[in-house]
């Protein structure tokens, strides 16, 4: 705590970019070292007479990271190539966890947690229903996507083909390691994405993307579980959406 000051923090943010760490990231890092003196933490620390007080992190630009933009034709057939080849590998703990990220726009971190038990019935159709972490303290919303019955029938194998997987246990077994593997693997596959810190995040994106581009941002919000506002930054790509020219008189 005491070594933490701001000008410090100053440093380590600007080592990260030195290093290649995208800024959004390297701040990502700074401003969670506020989480050390949290609001809730403070009244332990004067339980035991430290004088411990919020800490104050440097004033950075420009760390917001832009607008989202959607990969370009050829890297969107780069990665369907890429994701369609996973099927073939004798590990298809590799398959699925890709698959919840594009299929379902799952972050990864959802994808560790997740278990064969967030996949449920309905009215004849297998859904999945979990509650995102990262919106759980804030919306606290729940997603529930019906499931494609070929996506299902490949996801059921999947799951019989891997060690060690039951209802109650990870959905995808060892899932931060196989991230890893995922990540570095879509990196070499797709140019575009080669400097991609989180490559395998893009699945996420263009998954959303693709929701509110050719279904709207509704079904896009309950897909992802964020409001439409954090899809229209950080999701998707609202620069081309008009699918004709129209005049406003035959509208009104």
């Amino acid at each position: 705590y005491t070594a933490v000051t701001t000008d410090k923090l100053e440093e380590w943010f600007a080592e990260m970019v030195d290093d290649g760490k995208e800024r959004v990231s390297a701040w990502t890092y700074v401003s969670g070292v506020r989480s050390i003196a949290a609001r809730w933490t403070l009244r332990y620390y004067e339980k035991e007479g430290w004088g411990v007080k919020a800490i104050e992190i440097p004033t950075i630009k420009n760390v917001k990271p832009g607008r989202y933009e959607r990969l370009t034709d050829e890297a969107r057939a780069g990665v369907k190539k890429w994701y369609e080849e996973l099927w073939a590998l004798d590990d298809k703990r590799l398959w699925l966890a890709a698959t919840m990220m594009l299929q379902f726009a799952m972050r990864n971190g959802d994808v560790v947690a997740a278990t064969g038990e967030n996949f449920v019935e309905r009215k004849g159709v297998m859904h999945l229903r979990y509650k995102p972490r990262k919106t759980e303290s804030s919306s606290g919303r729940v997603v529930m996507w019906p499931i494609h019955e070929d996506i299902w029938k490949r996801i059921a194998e999947a799951r019989k083909s891997i060690a060690g997987t039951d209802k109650d246990g990870p959905l995808v077994p060892g899932a931060s390691w196989v991230f890893v593997r995922l990540n570095r693997a879509l990196r070499d596959a797709v140019p575009e994405l080669a400097q991609k810190e989180k490559a395998m995040y893009e699945l996420r994106k263009l998954r959303v993307d693709a929701e509110y581009r050719n279904l709207g941002a509704e079904r896009a919000s309950a897909l992802s579980g964020d409001d439409i506002r954090t899809l229209s930054y950080f999701y998707a790509d609202v620069a081309d959406l008009a699918p004709a020219a129209v005049k406003a008189e035959d509208l009104i």
